[in-house]
């Protein structure tokens, strides 16, 4: 197998080389949604798309981890209120849709501004639209959690629907590394409704559906001589 040049000998090459080997690792796609008071007694609605859940470990219970970028205005959401929703992202546009603009961050009103720290206006991008605007258009899960659902479609003339799972989580523990945080949370509550819905991932910078089964070969067990 032929390997491309390797770039590594400066910094500039590094990071260069880990983008592009980094954008050929597919990716789950999943929206984790969340909501805190703050200290004007408003309930606030924050969202998020992330590539990096994991599942940790199953026993002694349930947990997953994920990490945010910093600045963040759903680290703060998730730091007041220690509770947030996995919603498992079906494959179709809508979907897709969503998650590309929960990717960046929100575009807060100037109204909001003094209690919601976000991006300073320099780094908005075209794609920034109000989070919260988008979020009060879902049915909110039950006490304590409070998080938008995004089981159903965001209009009710529409029947696609977005999310085929979700997951109700405590957050357990959190550490600091570089730029981002890394959170661990265990799974309270789970919500199946559309188990024969595929699932959306992400690769070559763009959302994708799951291609077709590869058959596995024999090769490894019958077609190579093992030595001792």
């Amino acid at each position: 197998m032929a390997y491309s040049v390797d770039r590594t000998a400066t910094t500039d090459g590094l990071l260069v080389n880990y983008k592009e080997i980094m954008s050929k690792h597919s990716s789950p796609v999943v929206i984790l949604t969340a909501s805190y008071v703050d200290e004007n007694l408003t309930r606030i609605y924050r969202a998020v798309t992330l590539s990096s859940l994991t599942s940790l470990s199953i026993d002694p219970e349930p947990l997953l981890t994920f990490n945010l970028r910093l600045p963040s205005s759903t680290s703060k959401a998730l730091h007041s209120s220690g509770r947030f929703s996995i919603n498992f992202l079906s494959s179709n546009p809508l979907a897709a849709s969503l998650a590309e603009c929960f990717s960046f961050g929100t575009y807060v009103p100037v109204d909001r501004q003094a209690s919601t720290p976000t991006k300073s206006s320099e780094n908005l991008s075209r794609h920034q639209v109000d989070h919260e605007m988008i979020l009060r258009s879902f049915p909110l899960s039950d006490e304590p959690f409070k998080t938008s659902i995004l089981n159903n479609s965001v209009t009710k003339y529409d029947s696609t629907r977005i999310a085929y799972a979700r997951m109700d989580c405590v957050a357990k523990s959190v550490f600091a590394v570089e730029d981002n945080e890394i959170w661990v949370g265990k799974v309270e509550r789970t919500f199946h409704s559309d188990p024969d819905s595929d699932a959306i991932i992400y690769s070559g910078r763009k959302f994708r559906s799951l291609g077709q089964q590869i058959e596995r070969t024999s090769y490894f067990y019958e077609g190579v001589e093992h030595k001792t």
